[in-house]
């Protein structure tokens, strides 16, 4: 039976209980075993993401909040999972996109970009590094402008 492994920031959740009673319904229904993993200051999104992998789950599944989905988006990338951590990525550039929220696009832009050049694909990265360059100036993010300039080659000081 494969494993689902849900990263949860209990915190974030307006109800935690329903929401692990819906998700476990749900992988049930669809024949996964959940693993419910909670984050806490000791362990992240991304630390319980690298678990799940290394444990052999075959779907993670991010939920509590912005921060949460980049770490497991982000530790998926580090494990080598491009096509899982592409798709996370690409959901919550979704949420962040329609939720107005900039500096969280940016972060997402940038990995998408990231994950791109993992593949050697330059010319999608450098497409989604432009993304996040024009969103980074749209909100006033100096510092993610200076490090996308650079990452583009655009900055010569």
């Amino acid at each position: 039976m494969p494993v689902v492994a849900f990263v949860v920031n209990r915190t974030l959740l307006r109800d935690p209980r329903r929401f692990l009673r819906h998700s476990r319904q749900a992988a049930d229904d669809r024949g996964w075993k959940p693993w419910f993993m909670s984050t806490s200051a000791a362990e992240d999104g991304g630390t319980l993401t690298r678990r799940a992998v290394a444990a052999g789950a075959s779907l993670v599944f991010a939920a509590g909040g912005d921060g949460t989905v980049r770490a497991c988006a982000e530790a998926l990338a580090g494990t080598g999972e491009l096509t899982r951590a592409e798709t996370m990525a690409r959901v919550a550039l979704q949420h962040f996109t329609s939720a107005g929220n900039g500096w969280r696009r940016v972060e997402c832009e940038r990995l998408l970009g990231d994950l791109e050049l993992q593949s050697e694909r330059r010319n999608e990265a450098r497409v989604w590094w432009e993304s996040a360059l024009e969103t980074a100036r749209t909100i006033g993010a100096q510092l993610e402008v200076v490090k996308l300039e650079e990452r583009l080659g655009l900055r010569r000081d």
